[in-house]
């Protein structure tokens, strides 16, 4: 598999992570392999954030964040839940994610490491690799990159399309291609050299270059001693063991795995290596424009280390990772080599069988903070078990690195602590010997909830082989099903509609004069359509038995309302609310909204005055004082004395138990006047006489609303001795103050 790049905007880099943020174009530089674009269980470690964190060197990009994915998805779950069937989230479908909306109001995420889905114009349609033409060219029918393979005619081998739009160009040194013959995915040029075939392979991620070494003769030619593929548009790095660095023109780089051979031997064939072994590193160098491979030198290693002779033909695959599928393994056998592609290969390889030894990994993105977790599947398919008997592996989290890292790496990092590997989370046997592939599911919702929980972005498994020499292979393609719930949102404005009042605190409570009070939020949800509210009532001196407790059942979101019956004259109570969709109560409560029970009028006030003469016009201090839940006093002077029993409180001042009090600060309105109170502390008003027999009226009012009858208070000495008459000899007269 000739090396093919992806070029990913460094906006989508994090610590070496290379991947591509949701909804941009897919792009590659071609080497050969093509860049895709991805559009019961044991005891469980708990997950910690540095756990999630990484190694320094790893650690995924950002990915799309939760909050603009909620809009979608609650117009999607409005549909499926008017609708009674699911609901396909368009806006976040990619080649490797299927988000979909489920009538019971719960989402469905399906995480895929390989593209399963292409969007040609306004359609997704599955992955087709099978070639067809195009102009001169030969493209996938249907793939997740835009490549293209030669006509043959010149050296020119295959393209790959930027995200700039410029197509990168990958080229061979050893001399025109012949026209290829095209079966399903594959275009082979025969004789490219010698006893040596190239094949070209449209694949799930993009594609491959694999040569067919057909003889000893050939693998031992001078053409395979130095094998080189060029490149147009990428200038190629070894950054670091097992690796190759390729920074296009644009500036977008990836990290590539280096080439790797294996011989037909169990079966073998240009798609996959037969039995038990991995594919084999190949020796080779780089230049800053090509790739140069000794096949010769390698073959010749491998016939002298190994007591078997070598199967013609040979494979040789210059494999190259685009970032773009994640799932791989790792090989104690070729410690130093990478596997996150191989070639054609759709197969992973776990567990033992001297002298091999592979751990397989897969991993996912997330991108579901504040959801909450319901449960979350791992589907992957057994192809084989290539050495018998059939015996058992183990499923585990692990610390979140770079894809397609070398056994080495992973072995170094687990003895430097870096990487963690959770206790087992699933053990299972699998299908048995000479079984066909057979499908296995992974119960992984603990892990995947505690992760999420963390705020991480990916979620990074990895498998094992348990002890005794059995060797399984598995599909790299692989489903992470995740179904999960977004609580709903702290209810807000919490507010007693009836009788109206603004919510009171522990320290001033507010009074209602009532013994039922309707009370009121506003709820919403990130999946409106489906949100419930539910109200405690408790009393202040309990906070932590509910005493009342009322359900407004699934609505849409929008105010909820409940009323608390039976109430205690004298009592203080608090109440709150919280949101609640029937799969998870929301994400806090309201504070609490104190109010006590007064339901009682106060007394009449006391009204007195120091002043021993009265002067009609003239103001005279008047103290008003009252009981200690007093909020305010309504006044007015009539022209006439005093009387009994007293008269009713005009209209305009009379306060009403079931709205707000009204503002008392110097409030006039037509036929009296407030005065504010701070419960039995007197305040003094200032009225003047309307002729010589005036009385000033006063009621008072309490923080309920209750009010008191009018007591009233003689502005002049005596029936007998009525105030003074205004003085008009300045030329004015004197205007009358109620």
């Amino acid at each position: 598999m000739a090396p093919v790049v992806s070029v990913i905007p460094r906006e989508a880099e994090l610590g070496g992570r290379m991947r591509l943020v949701r909804g941009l174009s897919i792009v590659a530089v071609v080497f050969g392999l093509g860049a895709g674009v991805a559009p019961g269980a044991g005891a469980v470690t708990s997950v910690s954030a540095s756990q999630v964190a990484g190694h320094s060197g790893g650690g995924g990009a950002a990915s799309q964040s939760a909050a603009p994915q909620r809009a979608p998805q609650a117009a999607a779950l409005q549909r499926a839940v008017a609708s009674g069937s699911p609901v396909v989230v368009d806006e976040l479908t990619t080649p490797t994610e299927l988000t979909t909306a489920l009538p019971d109001g719960r989402m469905r995420r399906e995480l895929s490491t390989r593209p399963v889905r292409v969007q040609q114009g306004d359609q997704w349609v599955p992955v087709d690799t099978d070639l067809v033409a195009e102009g001169d060219w030969w493209v996938p029918t249907a793939s997740a990159a835009q490549v293209r393979f030669s006509p043959g005619g010149s050296e020119l081998m295959a393209q790959t399309r930027t995200a700039s739009g410029e197509w990168v160009s990958e080229s061979s040194k050893f001399g025109t291609l012949p026209a290829p013959v095209v079966q399903g995915d594959t275009a082979t040029y025969p004789e490219v050299m010698p006893g040596v075939d190239l094949k070209l392979v449209a694949t799930k991620t993009g594609m491959a270059s694999i040569y067919v070494v057909k003889s000893a003769e050939a693998a031992k030619s001078s053409g395979l001693a130095s094998l080189q593929i060029a490149v147009d548009g990428a200038e190629l790095t070894s950054p670091d063991q097992g690796r190759v660095a390729a920074t296009a023109d644009d500036g977008s780089s990836l990290i590539a795995a280096q080439p790797l051979w294996w011989d037909s031997s169990g079966g073998g064939t240009y798609r996959e290596p037969g039995e038990e072994a991995p594919p084999a590193p190949v020796s080779h160098r780089l230049a800053e424009d090509q790739l140069t491979m000794d096949v010769g030198s390698s073959v010749a290693q491998a016939e002298t280390g190994s007591a078997k002779d070598l199967v013609y033909p040979l494979f040789v695959d210059p494999d190259w990772s685009t970032g773009m599928s994640d799932s791989w393994y790792t090989d104690a056998a070729y410690p130093n080599a990478s596997y996150l592609t191989a070639g054609a290969s759709d197969v992973l390889r776990v567990g033992n069988y001297a002298p091999y030894r592979s751990d397989m990994f897969f991993e996912f993105p997330l991108d579901l903070e504040g959801s909450d977790v319901l449960d979350a599947v791992l589907n992957t398919t057994q192809v084989a078990t290539a050495a018998c008997p059939p015996g058992w592996i183990s499923s585990h989290y692990v610390t979140i690195f770079t894809p397609g890292y070398t056994w080495n790496q992973e072995q170094a990092w687990k003895q430097s602590g870096d990487m963690w590997w959770s206790g087992t989370i699933e053990s299972k046997q699998g299908a048995g010997c000479g079984a066909g592939p057979t499908p296995l599911g992974w119960t992984m919702t603990d892990e995947v909830a505690a992760i999420v929980d963390t705020g991480a972005e990916w979620v990074h498994f990895g498998f094992t082989g348990e002890d005794g020499m059995s060797r399984k292979h598995f599909s790299r393609d692989a489903t992470l099903i995740v179904e999960y719930n977004n609580p709903p949102d702290v209810p807000t404005d919490p507010r007693m509609i009836s009788p109206a009042a603004v919510c009171g605190t522990a320290a001033v409570p507010a009074a209602v004069s009532a013994t039922s009070v309707t009370v009121q939020v506003d709820q919403t949800d990130p999946d409106p359509g489906n949100v419930d509210t539910n109200f405690d009532l408790v009393k202040a001196s309990k906070l932590n038995k509910v005493v009342q407790e009322h359900a407004s059942g699934l609505l849409a979101q929008g105010p909820r309302s409940a009323t608390f019956t039976g109430l205690t004259e004298g009592v203080t109570y608090a109440w709150r609310a919280i949101g609640s969709d029937w799969m998870a109560d929301g994400v806090g409560y309201t504070p609490w909204c104190y109010f006590t029970v007064d339901t009682t009028s106060p007394p009449v006030p006391t009204v007195s005055t120091t002043a021993s003469s009265f002067t009609v016009g003239a103001p005279v201090n008047v103290s008003l004082s009252g009981a200690s839940d007093v909020a305010g006093y309504v006044y007015w002077v009539a022209p006439s004395k005093l009387t009994s029993p007293a008269p009713a409180v005009p209209v305009d001042g009379t306060v009403s138990t079931t709205v707000a009090r009204p503002d008392c600060n110097g409030r006039v309105t037509a036929n009296v006047r407030w005065a504010c109170s701070a419960g039995a502390t007197a305040v003094t008003v200032m009225p003047a006489p309307l002729d010589g027999l005036s009385t000033l009226w006063v009621s008072a009012y309490d923080k309920a609303g209750n009010q008191s009858a009018a007591t009233g208070l003689a502005l002049y000495s005596s029936v007998s001795n009525p105030a003074m008459a205004a003085n008009v000899d300045a030329g004015h007269e004197w205007q009358s103050r109620r």
